[in-house]
């Protein structure tokens, strides 16, 4: 079953148990990521993480549950379960509504697919490029810690008040921390990172900017 028709059987279930109002949301998201360690790549991930949490609203009372498990059977637990806080929980008197269909803006340059192909060999290679040019720059230099990472993510939310929104997003961050050591002396960690919503790495200019920093 998709996740939209999730979220539909979660409102149509939430109305049989009698709540008057309610609002399902999925999340799904996805990292892939590769972690620097003292100038080494010591991890690989590639986690993908979802969720569908159910918001129900009875009498200006309102309950909420969450679960990660997007079987019908798990959603129908779920929805209950809400329903019960929302019956049980004091009300609210500045309660209104939920909000109620309408035209949403659309925020652009937020998704870019290339990201979605991302590969945890990719970010090996940006982990590398960033510990070479942090040594390229000075010797003293110690990339301590950082990595690279792409987060792929999707949600959708319906409410019973005829709200159906989707929306999805990527990201890409390549992060490093320095510190410079002579006979003498430790500099202080020091962090440079960048972060884009596209494909638009740039390892070197972030391991240059952090071994810059550190000496």
């Amino acid at each position: 079953m998709s996740y939209l028709k999730l979220c539909e059987k979660a409102l149509r279930s939430a109305e049989k148990l009698g709540a008057k109002e309610a609002e399902a949301l999925i999340d799904v998201r996805r990292a892939i990521g590769v972690e620097i360690e003292r100038a080494e790549i010591k991890t690989c991930s590639d986690v993908t993480d979802s969720g569908l949490g159910v918001r129900t609203i009875t009498n200006k009372k309102i309950g909420f549950a969450f679960t990660n498990i997007l079987t019908e059977k798990e959603i129908g637990k779920t929805v209950k379960r809400a329903v019960e806080a929302s019956k049980a929980s004091p009300k609210d008197k500045n309660w209104k509504q939920l909000p109620k269909k309408r035209k949403y803006p659309t925020v652009r340059d937020t998704y870019d697919k290339k990201i979605t192909k991302f590969t945890s060999d990719e970010a090996v290679v940006l982990c590398q490029t960033m510990i070479n040019t942090a040594y390229d720059v000075d010797k003293r230099v110690l990339p301590a810690f950082g990595g690279a990472q792409v987060t792929i993510f999707k949600s959708i939310c319906l409410n019973s008040q005829g709200v159906k929104a989707e929306d999805k997003g990527t990201s890409l961050v390549c992060s490093l921390g320095t510190m410079a050591r002579s006979k003498t002396a430790v500099s202080p960690e020091c962090f440079e990172l960048k972060a884009s919503r596209k494909y638009e790495p740039d390892p070197k200019w972030v391991a240059k900017e952090a071994a810059r920093l550190a000496i």
